[in-house]
């Protein structure tokens, strides 16, 4: 199988994992699980930001750092015909499929926040007592920062004090 055609093959199978997974997560039995899922969502959605990532650099490839970008596009746009069977994009094409790319990277990454921090909740929320309170020395993990900032906010307001954001 060509490499192009492993990667079609990979993005179906992606999406067809993602629908199983939507399937499983509305089912009321897999609340006990869906922590540990959420974080393999977010190692998913990590690989989905690299993947946009290397989509913009095939298309419009960078030989160095500070080469010019319109070097970058006349370059991709030699390459085009051969590659893709069809007449060269314009630079102002090319710029707005990597920006489109870029966008979407960056969406995903947003994405990836709001699944950790969906996640942290999870486990703060879920997490036996004796395991989600701060170690000694203090908070180092997610579930145990989260802990302690919850609590550092509940003994400053007993306190009549603010904890701040």
């Amino acid at each position: 199988m060509e490499q192009s055609e492993h990667l079609v093959q990979q993005a179906a199978t992606l999406a067809s994992a993602a629908q199983r997974l939507a399937d499983s997560a509305a089912d009321p039995s897999s609340a006990p699980h869906l922590a540990a899922a959420l974080g393999c969502v977010g190692e998913t959605l990590d690989a989905l930001t690299r993947a946009y990532e290397g989509a913009a650099h095939v298309l419009v490839p960078t030989e160095d750092r500070f080469e010019r970008i319109g070097a970058r596009f006349a370059r991709a746009a030699a390459g085009w015909p051969a590659t893709h069977g069809r007449e060269s994009p314009s630079h102002e094409r090319q710029a707005q499929l990597l920006a489109s790319l870029h966008e979407a990277g960056a969406t995903v990454r947003v994405a990836r926040r709001k699944c950790m921090r969906a996640n942290d909740l999870l486990l703060e929320m879920t997490a036996p007592r004796e395991i989600a309170a701060p170690p000694s020395h203090g908070a180092s993990n997610a579930v145990g920062s989260a802990v302690a900032r919850r609590n550092g906010s509940e003994r400053d307001a007993l306190a009549g004090t603010s904890a701040g954001p």
